[in-house]
């Protein structure tokens, strides 16, 4: 009857809750029936002809297919939503273990922040301390992080002497580091050195090794550069004429030469003298004339003991020896530059043990044959000077 075919209405499907005879009408209408294909009864529906009914049954065959459609998706929606509801309730249930898991991790993680931090406050508060389970920590992170700092303020020059401040435990290490930060810069400045700079350090630590603490012009030479030729323009001509001439030997090598001032052995008249040193020989010129330079000595350099006072005067005592007969005796003479003379000398010869400093206000020169020859007073004055005194003798005033 009329249930067989609700499907076919919007109206009749899936339910209706009407009266059966206007369900019946609702499907006709669906079915858009003409008047003469059908009538209606009180109770039945009275269809005229044959065609009819079978293009009803035909729709309804065709509807069944739409329904089976419908009723499988309703089915499977149903059914994918239940295990939806089911996977939603084991994920929730998964979810709260792992939240209480990691709920657990970080509240053991905090736990264990807050023991380094008190481990770490503790570190602090004992960081002066001997090293001990508590401070260890913080230790090791301030050696880092001072060892970080010192890096980018590392002195870059070998005259800067500052030095980062380290906390103190680090203090040996720091002075290790800077010992050898030292060592460092120093090699990398000395391998930088010209070979005349690198000459020019050698001679300033033979003038330290020989002078210091003994003879007190040396700290004024300190600051100046040791040159090995102190003449004039018009005295290095004389010089190269006085080379060129047969009283200059062959294959000598002159190291040094400079103006002095030659004091006579009686009656101590300053006389204008040229030193010139080589590798065998002292030879002390007559630079009077302004012509050409005078032999006045030929002394070789490893028969010869010079003596010099402790003060800063410039006074030079050049002792003979009595087998040079041929010279007078000893030989006074005044060098500006004394220290540097004696030092580039000394290079050449290596036998400091020959120049002697004597702390004494007076000093005996002989005179040819070992004869004792004079005096020299040594004393203290405000303006320096060298010059026969009233005694006869001659005195040397050195400025304090």
């Amino acid at each position: 009857g009329p249930i067989r075919y609700k499907c076919l209405s919007p109206d009749t499907w899936p339910n209706f809750r009407g009266p059966a005879r206007e369900g019946v009408q609702k499907l006709v209408e669906a079915m858009r029936y003409e008047k003469e294909e059908f009538r209606m009864g009180n109770t039945k529906i009275f269809i005229r002809f044959p065609k009819t009914l079978f293009d009803t049954e035909d729709a309804y065959q065709i509807k069944k297919n739409d329904i089976a459609t419908i009723i499988q998706s309703r089915w499977r929606g149903y059914s994918q939503r239940k295990q939806y509801l089911k996977m939603r309730a084991a994920a929730i249930v998964i979810q709260k273990w792992v939240r209480r898991f990691l709920a657990q991790k970080l509240k053991e993680r905090r736990r264990k922040a807050a023991d380094v931090i008190k481990a770490f406050i503790k570190g602090f508060i004992t960081r002066n301390g001997p090293e001990t389970a508590e401070n260890r920590r913080f230790l090791g992170i301030a050696k880092v992080h001072w060892l970080k700092r010192l890096s980018t303020r590392l002195p870059s020059h070998l005259l800067d002497m500052s030095w980062p401040a380290c906390p103190a435990t680090c203090q040996q290490a720091s002075r290790e580091l800077q010992h050898m930060h030292r060592r460092h810069l120093a090699r990398k400045y000395r391998l930088a050195l010209s070979p005349t700079d690198k000459k020019q350090f050698e001679l300033k630590v033979l003038a330290e090794k020989m002078f210091k603490g003994k003879k007190n012009s040396y700290p004024s030479s300190i600051r100046e550069r040791f040159v090995d030729d102190r003449l004039s323009e018009e005295q290095r001509a004389l010089r190269g004429t006085f080379m060129a001439s047969p009283a200059w030997p062959a294959g000598e090598k002159l190291i040094y030469s400079c103006e002095a001032v030659k004091y006579d052995r009686r009656g101590y008249k300053p006389r204008a003298r040229a030193l010139l040193a080589s590798d065998a020989a002292l030879y002390v010129l007559d630079a009077a004339a302004r012509k050409t330079y005078k032999l006045k000595h030929r002394l070789p350099l490893d028969k010869l003991r010079v003596v010099v006072t402790n003060e800063t005067d410039e006074l030079v005592l050049v002792k003979i020896p009595q087998e040079l007969k041929k010279d007078k005796g000893d030989l006074i003479i005044s060098v500006s530059h004394i220290i540097e003379a004696l030092t580039i000398v000394t290079d050449y010869t290596k036998k400091p043990e020959l120049i002697e400093i004597v702390d004494t206000r007076t000093i005996a020169h002989n005179l040819v044959n070992g004869k004792q020859g004079g005096t020299i007073e040594v004393t203290n004055g405000p303006q320096p000077a060298i010059q026969r005194a009233k005694s006869g003798n001659l005195l040397v005033v050195a400025s304090p």
